[in-house]
């Protein structure tokens, strides 16, 4: 499960960003997750309270968004959500469409108890 490899990069990343800073726990951690991104959400929140056991992140809410994919034709620029890469856009009917949302996976929030 390479959730577990993710899980413990995102609690580097949260740590690296508090420190310096007087925590004295983390209450909630806020992730966006693309459904194309190839993260499971449910994995990721199973292994992010696992591995935080013990530490000042152990007990925090996992929120997690997931985000659908989204394209942008590139013959007319119109955005539009799709199932695969090979569905037309539902303006112009062409099926180059790029990619511009539902594959990232990021921290976009860290909630913390000051000490």
């Amino acid at each position: 499960m390479h959730e577990t490899g993710i899980a413990m990069e995102v609690l580097r990343i949260a740590s690296e960003s508090l420190s310096g800073r007087a925590v004295h726990r983390v209450t909630a951690l806020r992730l966006t997750v693309g459904r194309w991104s190839g993260v499971e959400p449910e994995a990721l929140r199973f292994a992010l309270e696992a591995i935080s056991a013990g530490s000042r992140f152990d007990g925090c809410r996992v929120e997690i968004s997931v985000v659908e994919p989204r394209f942008r034709c590139d013959a007319c620029g119109t955005e539009y959500a799709a199932e695969h890469h090979l569905e037309p856009c539902p303006s112009c009917g062409q099926t180059a469409g790029a990619l511009v949302a539902g594959d990232e996976m990021t921290l976009d929030a860290i909630e913390v108890e000051e000490a």
